[in-house]
């Protein structure tokens, strides 16, 4: 969004957004360890249209950056449990290159192990298997893989979020064909009262 519009579905053309890119894959083309992750939690988008949108700034880095990893965010906060029934999944794997291939581009999915999935409680319910295994199936089936570049649980020794942390990066690590990595919300040096903190 932009001042509260949505880019390339409302008075916001794509034109800034792709130009945005355009600077930031300049920037880092020299830069191969560095991730394009081409925007965070997108919600309330038609995902056909938003698809579009991401095409033309693939389209962009492309020849700018032919090689760095780019991140494909769904709609419905990129979240994992909703990725294939939004129509996420089948949008996103239009996406291509312009040589037609789809090297280098990951589905970003997040997914939380609260109640209401979206990190706001310390207590967690689930250790989100159900979630990423017909999640992996999807993947495997067509042939492309996602990144979970957001999760975590809260550390307070009151609650169960460790265990099920745990069980949740050990299902990950053994379909790691298709889920290549993660990133977990405040693994750093962030405040320590943050909810999904990881910090021990």
């Amino acid at each position: 969004r932009w001042n509260g519009q949505v880019i390339g579905q409302s008075g916001v053309t794509d034109n800034p957004y792709v130009k945005l890119w355009q600077m930031i894959a300049t920037y880092y083309a020299n830069e191969p360890r560095v991730i394009f992750g081409l925007m965070n939690e997108p919600y309330k988008l038609d995902i056909l249209t938003w698809a579009k949108t991401l095409q033309k700034v693939v389209t962009a880095i492309r020849a700018i950056a032919p090689k760095h990893v780019i991140l494909l965010p769904g709609i419905e906060w990129a979240h994992a449990d909703t990725f294939i029934s939004s129509g996420s999944a089948a949008a996103l794997d239009a996406i291509s290159n312009p040589d037609g291939s789809k090297t280098n581009l990951i589905f970003d999915v997040h997914q939380w192990l609260d109640k209401a999935n979206n990190g706001t409680d310390p207590n967690c319910v689930t250790d989100n298997i159900a979630v990423f295994a017909p999640l992996a199936q999807w993947l495997r089936c067509h042939g492309r893989q996602a990144f979970l570049s957001a999760t975590g649980g809260g550390n307070e020794k009151t609650t169960n979020c460790n265990p099920l942390l745990c069980n949740q990066m050990k299902y990950l690590l053994q379909n790691s064909d298709v889920f290549v990595g993660y990133t977990g919300w405040a693994a750093g040096a962030y405040d320590t009262r943050l909810l999904p903190g990881q910090i021990p």
